[in-house]
């Protein structure tokens, strides 16, 4: 029987993260310097955040792209470095959703529905199954997951992100991931 994954282990990158003489920006060229940085440092994270989200390379690409954009321009308005993270993924994800009503407005507009792919559930490979089974559940569960999984996240920073109490955040993915698993048994 086949075993499913869905966290992975909290990644250890404090110890890793960029540090800074001070932790509070200027407004000024060192803004940009430290934005670079920072970007530097998390753009594959948003990358592969925005890609298992949106489904498309191309996508995922535009959105991390404006999202760096929108930050780049508002860096001046953030305070502290250590809120970079949390501040360009809140922003990532607004993108992201943005996009995602687009590409749903035009698969709608095509007359493209999801059963119109054949798929069988014998050629599905086990990270096509969970892929196909994350993309059943509702927008905040999927959301939840990807931070999670995808981005390393924890509960405490998905809350910030999302705007939601960590309570609900946990036991959201919680019950997220029993249902996930049962899924994937059953499937099995």
């Amino acid at each position: 029987m086949n075993e499913y994954r869905v966290h992975s282990k909290s990644r250890e990158r404090k110890s890793m993260e960029p540090e800074f003489s001070s932790p509070t920006l200027s407004g000024d060229i060192a803004d940009r310097e430290i934005f670079n940085q920072l970007y530097s440092f998390y753009w594959k994270d948003m990358y592969r955040f925005a890609y298992f989200y949106l489904q498309s390379r191309e996508e995922a690409e535009d959105a991390v792209q404006e999202a760096a954009l929108q930050a780049y321009r508002g860096i001046g308005g953030l305070k502290k470095t250590e809120a970079f993270k949390n501040w360009i993924f809140t922003i990532l994800l607004r993108k992201c959703k943005r996009r995602m009503r687009g590409v749903i407005r035009r698969r709608d507009e095509a007359e493209y529905g999801e059963d119109d792919r054949p798929v069988s559930d014998e050629s599905l490979s086990d990270a096509a199954a969970l892929k196909a089974e994350i993309d059943r559940m509702s927008d905040r569960e999927r959301q939840m997951l990807w931070l999670s999984a995808a981005a390393g996240y924890k509960s405490r920073e998905i809350a910030q992100i999302m705007r939601l109490p960590d309570g609900t955040v946990r036991s959201t993915l919680s019950r997220a991931t029993a249902k996930l698993r049962e899924r994937l048994d059953d499937n099995t």
